[in-house]
């Protein structure tokens, strides 16, 4: 099983942005150092009252920091771009080519993902995301509103180190699932918490995962 990060590069207005593009920089080394496979970031335009650093800029200062490790752009929304400016950003010289020979780009393919995150934080009913109306992207009949527990049943990995793991074993198992990307910050997460978080995935069960 191989393990990503996805950068929250997602941040109140109100917090020193400067500062919170450090913490990721910090965030990419120590996931590099307890073996994590590849590292995320993804992109939103109009995300008021949030702000939002864009991928292709985050990815290229943190690739110094992740050696060995895959990048990505957890979302690109590519109709906003030119598609010439996309084939530049792509890093692949032999990528590039294809732009001019009327070839498709490659895909992104994803078998899965996930989300492990404290017990207790409930960050993901920030009004933000309600302006946004994402709540209509949820199946027929649930809602924001609706009890913790079920919403977070199949979405969200949260538990003891055993649970998690059971968890991650009946996605790979049922769904085929042979990389998770977890998010571990969230608007108004600081730091420190971000880091022990870490740190306690790769001591207890980065180690544990066939």
């Amino acid at each position: 099983m191989k393990i990503g990060l996805a950068l929250s590069v997602q941040h109140l207005p109100t917090e020193p942005q400067a500062v919170r593009f450090r913490e990721h920089v910090e965030q990419v080394r120590v996931a590099r150092a307890i073996g994590f496979d590849s590292v995320w970031a993804s992109q939103h335009y109009l995300s008021a009252p949030f702000t939002y650093f864009q991928p292709i800029p985050t990815l290229a200062r943190v690739a110094a920091e992740a050696e060995g490790m895959r990048l990505g752009t957890g979302c690109l929304l590519l109709p906003l771009h030119h598609p010439v400016e996309v084939a530049d950003s792509s890093r692949s010289f032999a990528r590039r080519g294809r732009a001019w020979a009327g070839r498709p780009l490659p895909r992104c393919r994803s078998s899965g993902s996930a989300t492990w995150r404290p017990p207790g934080r409930r960050r993901w009913r920030r009004p933000g995301y309600r302006s946004w109306e994402q709540d209509r992207a949820l199946p027929p009949g649930e809602e924001f509103a609706t009890d913790f527990a079920a919403l977070a049943r199949d979405r969200f990995l949260i538990g003891a180190t055993a649970a998690v793991a059971d968890e991650i074993a009946r996605y790979r198992e049922r769904l085929g699932v042979t990389t998770l990307v977890l998010r571990m910050q969230w608007p108004g997460l600081e730091q420190a918490r971000v880091i022990r978080a870490l740190e306690a995935l790769g001591e207890r069960l980065v180690s544990r995962l066939p």
